[in-house]
């Protein structure tokens, strides 16, 4: 059968690329730092999602040391959208980082973690000329009510937004730092169509043929103070080939660098930023697809460094040889911050094989693990994107990869499956499983308790953070 989850756990956790908080104990169990997950399990139940900080900080000081050799500032954001946790945000502060919002809702979640102020923010997204329910007031105008907002960054998406914010700036006499998120027009190919917002057809950022007015509005304007460029190549840019899915950022760092080089030059005044958003890969799947082409875009053929040394090297080169200061460089990381800082554990509650008959339609796998989690409401990528996460027997993760199996939640709908044969998601190999064994899906800290849901009036699962052995 032809799948991708072909390699033993035990060939891929400690790993730093693939499971690097995750190890098998001298008792076969799966272990989280050092958590024993299938006692953790005995202790405290099933349905639930365990939380490495250690994950988090392990992952931003790579991050950063990735980005050394860059002669400029290097500032990196976390992208909050992907796991706003307040523990997450703070752990992240305390390395450096500053954040990217997309709303109001966002903006004011970070300045009540945050009341000094004193972080950078750099506020994206769309319709932020707008008021959202609850707030009678656009971010705009709620950056505007800020005593201090100086450290807040403003890139507009759209004309629209241009033209509210010069009206506003210009009638309140209130001056802002804007940035121009413009649209690359990349080629398609290196992510799920779902998640690609570099393409021309997307609706982020400002077309080509819009930015000589959107700078021609905003140079107008004494109020406002053009500071950044950004763009943004999509979410988890991945492909069996490095070289592609590297020239995809190389692509957007080098629109971005020259357009603002030229900027400079014809005005003399130099673009404080380049800010090239985010899109660095988690790698899902725990070994090469090679050319299962479904699973090509959840394997990071390449490196954080090399991707930091792919994008750094652009954006240097392209002001040196123009003759100017390199900017600050900002990127903006969410779901490979914290993807690996999570894990989601279920519990097996019944098994049971489908008649010979039907095994063509799951692949032939005709084994069903029926569990106390839900995809649907817990882990809604799998719904949403047919996303593969890696699924470990976290009570047998010594033992042989032995039988296929399709895994049900317990929601009533028919998609609440984490995997099966009808789909890319599976079937799974594991060893032989019964009825009360604890499973671990990794890989899950972004963007699943994000998204996830109350069907059926399931309560929110809890999360518990794990140091060492201490829960």
């Amino acid at each position: 059968m032809n799948s991708v989850n072909r390699i033993h756990p035990s060939q891929f956790v400690g790993n730093p690329d693939l499971a690097q908080a995750f190890s098998i104990n001298g008792r076969g169990h799966l272990s989280f730092e050092s958590t024993d997950l299938h006692d953790f399990a005995q202790a405290h139940g099933t349905r639930c999602f365990v939380l490495s900080l250690e994950q988090v900080r392990r992952n931003a000081r790579r991050l950063k040391e990735a980005f050394k050799y860059y002669p400029g500032r290097f500032e990196p954001l976390y992208a909050v959208k992907a796991n706003p946790l307040p523990v997450i945000l703070k752990t992240l502060s305390d390395e450096g980082f500053g954040f990217e919002v997309i709303n109001i809702h966002e903006l004011d979640h970070v300045r009540r973690l945050f009341p000094d102020g004193g972080h950078s923010v750099v506020c994206n997204g769309v319709s932020k000329h707008r008021a959202l329910r609850p707030y009678r007031e656009s971010m705009i105008e709620y950056i505007f009510s800020l005593q201090d907002s100086s450290n807040i960054t403003v890139n507009l998406d759209s004309l629209a937004e241009v033209e509210y914010t010069t009206s506003m700036c210009s009638r309140l006499g209130r001056k802002l730092r804007v940035g121009l998120r413009l649209n690359p027009g990349l080629d398609h190919g290196t992510t799920d169509e779902d998640l690609d917002t570099g393409v021309g057809y997307s609706r982020f950022g400002i077309q080509r043929e819009q930015f000589p007015y959107a700078l021609k509005k905003i140079s107008e304007c004494q109020m406002l103070e053009l500071v950044e460029l950004h763009g943004h190549a999509g979410s988890q840019i991945a492909h069996a080939d490095k070289a592609r899915a590297l020239e995809r950022f190389s692509s957007l760092a080098k629109f971005l660098s020259e357009y603002a080089a030229e900027y400079g030059q014809k005005t003399g005044k130099l673009i404080e930023s380049i800010n090239l958003g985010g899109g660095l890969a988690v790698n899902y799947v725990k070994a090469n697809p090679g050319n299962i082409k479904t699973h090509q875009h959840n394997w990071a053929s390449y490196t954080p460094e090399e991707w930091a040394q792919t994008i750094s090297g652009v954006v240097s080169q392209t002001f040196e040889s123009a003759g100017l200061s390199c900017p600050r460089l900002r990127v903006e990381i969410g779901r490979w911050l914290s993807a690996s800082a999570m894990v989601y554990l279920t519990a097996v509650t019944n098994k049971f094989e489908i008649s010979q008959e039907f095994a063509p339609h799951l692949k032939m796998a005709k084994s069903w693990l029926i569990t106390d989690g839900s995809a649907l409401v817990d882990l809604p990528d799998i719904v949403l994107f047919n996303q593969w996460f890696e699924i470990v027997n976290a009570s047998k993760a010594d033992r042989e990869l032995s039988k296929f199996y399709n895994i049900g939640g317990i929601a009533c709908d028919s998609g609440d499956v984490f995997a099966w044969g009808k789909d890319e998601t599976g079937p799974r190999r594991l060893p032989e499983t019964e009825v009360g064994d604890v499973l671990a899906m990794l890989d899950v800290g972004a963007y699943q308790q994000a998204l996830g849901s109350r069907y059926n009036l399931l309560p929110r699962p809890p999360t518990f953070l794990v140091s060492g052995e201490e829960v």
